[in-house]
């Protein structure tokens, strides 16, 4: 490996790898775009398959790069999206508070992705009730608290359109990696460390496409 290649793997000590989960339409482009871009896109353009973004920030002292995975929400890519669960260090599991059967939904979504992982990284959850800037709730904050109990994880409600709460939410989910799991984390040496694990799909001859705005 030349020395170019070796500095620029050098500038973080750990790279994590954080899938978002949950129904279309819940806003999970919105907060990943608002997130990175700080930008809100009020049109709905579903993601086909998987997207993902990069971001670095500073924790306990530490370079910590996300890679971060926007995966559809549709039924139909469930074959896809299931695979990209494998290998990943944790998820922010999201839903709207102002529909209900995402909410109802999410206890679907966390065990496929407990499913498709390992025991540790399953553990490592955030749950997010997302659109807290509407005025039109359904589900109330003490629901969404008493779910993240039952999974064990930390919960947040915040806002893709507002951008309020959304920082905080991906250095929550980092935070939480990051505590749990630093004696086996990957402090990167190698390229390969830039790519996902996942378990091949039988059913998609086709690699997914990856665009999206706000699954």
């Amino acid at each position: 490996m030349d020395q170019m290649n070796m500095s620029k793997l050098q500038e973080f000590d750990y790279l994590l790898k954080i899938v978002l989960i949950g129904d279309a339409a819940v806003g999970k482009s919105s907060l990943l775009l608002r997130y990175i871009d700080d930008y809100f896109e009020d049109t709905y353009i579903c993601t086909i398959g998987v997207d993902f973004k990069i971001k670095s920030l500073e924790m306990q002292g530490k370079r910590v790069k996300l890679q971060i995975w926007d995966t559809a929400g549709q039924e139909r890519f469930k074959p896809i999206t299931n695979c990209y669960f494998w290998g990943s260090h944790g998820c922010v599991a999201v839903y709207d508070i102002t529909n209900r059967e995402t909410f109802n939904n999410v206890r679907t979504w966390v065990q496929d992705y407990r499913e498709h992982n390992s025991i540790e990284s399953g553990q490592n959850i955030v749950l997010i009730g997302n659109k807290k800037d509407s005025g039109e709730r359904v589900v109330s904050f003490e629901e969404g608290q008493d779910l993240a109990d039952s999974f064990e994880a930390e919960f947040l409600e915040c806002s893709a359109k507002s951008g309020d709460g959304v920082s905080q939410l991906f250095e929550t989910i980092a935070r939480v990696i990051v505590t749990k799991m630093k004696h086996e984390l990957l402090v990167a040496k190698d390229p390969s460390a830039y790519s996902i694990k996942t378990r091949p799909v039988q059913s998609e001859s086709n690699p997914p496409k990856k665009k999206g705005c706000c699954s």
